[in-house]
């Protein structure tokens, strides 16, 4: 069963057996730039989907996180602050296996 606190405390909203809800293949949750796959998402399974569920869940979070990269279309200094604001941003996402 996932960790209790850490899915109340992000408010992540679970389905009927107690396993975090994601969408298979976006594998995201109810809580922007939180992400779930493997056991906690579809309870406890064979490793080897636990295995393929991370990698798959990895590429959505990697394509989450870079696709706001692609959307500058301003200055040098505009995309100076967009970094930083997407650092701040990218420090407070969570994924969970």
């Amino acid at each position: 069963m996932p960790c209790q606190t850490i899915a109340e405390k992000l408010g992540v909203e679970r389905d009927n057996r107690s396993n975090f809800k994601a969408d298979y293949g976006r594998f995201s949750t109810s809580v922007d730039g939180v992400f779930a796959a493997g056991d906690c998402r579809r309870g406890q399974s064979l490793v080897v989907w636990a295995i393929s569920e991370g990698r798959q869940a990895a590429a959505q979070v990697d394509s989450y996180l870079t696709k706001e990269d692609h959307d500058i279309d301003g200055n040098q200094d505009e995309f100076v602050k967009r970094q930083q604001d997407l650092n701040k941003k990218h420090s407070k996402h969570t994924v969970m296996t």
